[in-house]
Parts: C-alpha cells; sequence; structure tokens
C-alpha cells in the first residue's frame, strides 16, 4: 500500500525541512521526478492535500505539517532500529568451536562449510569430533551435533534430520554367500556394526510392528562409519547399521544393497545443539539454524533416493537373482 511506502514518508520529512523537490532528491540521491511522483501517490493515498507551490517551492500545509509530526517519530524508531539491526549482521563475525560425528566430518562437513563460508566469510571454524553436552557446559565448544534430542532446558536443540539405517551388503558378497533376507541367517556372515559413543550399539530391529533381539556369529564393532562402508564395500561382510545419509550414493548406484528384507534399525532423530548462553551470540545462533535448516534438506533428499522406486527395484532385482 502506498500509504506503508517508508520512503515517500522520508521523503515528505525531509521536505518539511528543506522545502524544494530538487534539495530532497539530491539528500536521497534520487531523481527529482522519483520524489514528486512518490509525494503525489502519498497526498492521493492520504486523500487530502499535503503540500502547495508557492513560486518553485512547495510549502507543506496544515494536513502536511500533521502529517509529518504524527509520522516523524514512527519514521526516526524504524530507522535507528534499521541500523542496530545491521550493526548487529555486521557483528557476526568471529570463531566458532564446532563437534559433529567423525563420519560426518569425514565425509560432509567440508561442503557445509564451505557453503556457509561464502555466506558469512567473517566467521571461522574450529572442528572437532566425537565431543559432547558437557562440552557445551564447560565451554569447550559452542555447538555440537547430537542423536537424540537431550532432555536439558539449559540447551537449544534444533532439529537437523532423521537418521535411518540400513543394512546392507554388496551384490558379490550376496552372490557367494546367499540371499540374507533374514535375521536368522546374521550367525553364517561376518557382521560389521557401529560401536563408537555416537549412539547405543543397534542389539534389535524392527520391522513394521515386529521388535526381534539380534544373535551374531562373527561380530566387528567399529567406532567408524567410513571403516565399516569400506570394509563392507571390499566384500568383507555386512552391515546392520549404516545410516542413509552415507550408503545412499551407493545404493543408487548399486554398489551396496539392503538385505534383511525390511529389519532395521529404528530411526532417531539428529539435533545441533548449543547452549542457551551460546544462542545469545549471532555468529553462533545463525550458524546452527542455517546448520540444521541443510541438514534437514540433505537427509530427506537422501532417505527419498534411497526409497525411489527405481532403486527399490534394482535391489529388489539383484535379490531375485540370488534366490
Amino acid at each position: 500500500m502506498k500509504l506503508q511506502n517508508l520512503t515517500a514518508w522520508r521523503y515528505l520529512i525531509t521536505l518539511a525541512s528543506f522545502g524544494r523537490v530538487s534539495d530532497v532528491a539530491t539528500h536521497f540521491d534520487v531523481n527529482s521526478s522519483s520524489v514528486s511522483r512518490a509525494l503525489r501517490d502519498l497526498e492521493s493515498a492520504l486523500g487530502r492535500p499535503l503540500f502547495r507551490m508557492e513560486g518553485r517551492n512547495l510549502r507543506l500545509t496544515q494536513e502536511g505539517r500533521s502529517a509529518v509530526r504524527l509520522m516523524k517519530p514512527a519514521v526516526d524508531l524504524f530507522d535507528q532500529q534499521l541500523a542496530l539491526t545491521t550493526k548487529l549482521n555486521r557483528n557476526t563475525g568471529g570463531r566458532i568451536r564446532l563437534s559433529v560425528a567423525g563420519g560426518f566430518a569425514a565425509e560432509f562437513l567440508l561442503d557445509y562449510l564451505e557453503r556457509f563460508e561464502t555466506l558469512h566469510p567473517d566467521i571461522i571454524f574450529d572442528v572437532s569430533s566425537g565431543q559432547k553436552i558437557s562440552a557445551l557446559r564447560t565451554g569447550s565448544c559452542d555447538v555440537v551435533t547430537v542423536t537424540g534430542k537431550p532432555k536439558d532446558n539449559d540447551l537449544v536443540c534444533l532439529l537437523r534430520g532423521i537418521n535411518h539405517y540400513i543394512p546392507v551388503a554388496t551384490p558379490a558378497f550376496l552372490e557367494k554367500h546367499g540371499a540374507i533376507d533374514s535375521l536368522e541367517k546374521l550367525p553364517n556372515v561376518r557382521v560389521f556394526a557401529y560401536g563408537g559413543s555416537e549412539r547405543d550399539p543397534t542389539k534389535f530391529m524392527i520391522k513394521g510392528k515386529e521388535k526381534q533381539a539380534l544373535e551374531f556369529g562373527e561380530y566387528l564393532s567399529i567406532d567408524s562409519i567410513s571403516a565399516i562402508k569400506h570394509a563392507v564395500i571390499q566384500d568383507k561382510g555386512v552391515a546392520i547399521d549404516l545410516p542413509h545419509l552415507h550408503c545412499a550414493n551407493e545404493i543408487s548406484k548399486g554398489t551396496l544393497v539392503p538385505i534383511l528384507s525390511g529389519w532395521h534399525r529404528p530411526q532417531e532423530e539428529l539435533y545441533v545443539v548449543t547452549s542457551k548462553i551460546g544462542w545469545k551470540a549471532p555468529r553462533i545462533r545463525l550458524f546452527a539454524q542455517w546448520f540444521a535448516d541443510e541438514s534437514q534438506k540433505e537427509y530427506a533428499q537422501k532417505w527419498q533416493s534411497i526409497t525411489d522406486e527405481n532403486v527399490t527395484s534394482r535391489s529388489l532385482s539383484t535379490m531375485r537373482k540370488l534366490v
């Protein structure tokens, strides 16, 4: 609406001091015609005369002076707040101490940080892996990522995605050992599972409303997602709980295929976490929200690529060949 055009109100308020449209135009570094048009539009929207010509100058009418008197404090306050906001945005620079899971750091984090750097080059990062909520409390870390939502009122927790865990093997491994389409077949093969500190070990799986404890023969618990995936791709065994972000590309290419016919570790929520004190820092608040939003997009896109009909059909085709 033309009545809400702050620029037009600024022109009118300045005209009250300068008296000439050309002087107003010079002050705002615009054309005189732009100022005249904005003032006429404002006058028309108000439905009352705001100024009159006196020679080559414009003089405010009584209605015009009343409008300036009413609107000037509001426009001045808006400009003050805008200046404070601009100053706040300029003060977002600084260092952020960030800790994420080792596997995520190795494969994905650098891309995130490079993208963020293009938006905010004045923010730099110290990156570590494996630090937990306690690091926020001691002040040794500003932002951490965790599996599951912490139950602490002194923290700010932002959802960054849903982890779906996929049991996988290579087509070559399945061709050699046969289809692994049930939990009862796990004791017959070497099993790799995540054993790091980011989450509890996988002790059971679900399928729909069913839940079953796991039994293994040869079982290797490893604290590196990347090492597990590398071993499976080398046909050394099967993985029972690879996060979908870490195997979506391989599944799409057919390098890895899902096994166990729908049995899986329950999905879990992932969070970006900072302290309420840290949240007050503009740079931390800015990054945490951006990181959470961008992560949610990637986790959702990767999961969609796995559940895509073409990928599912490819996996089923592989399984049929093995039966």
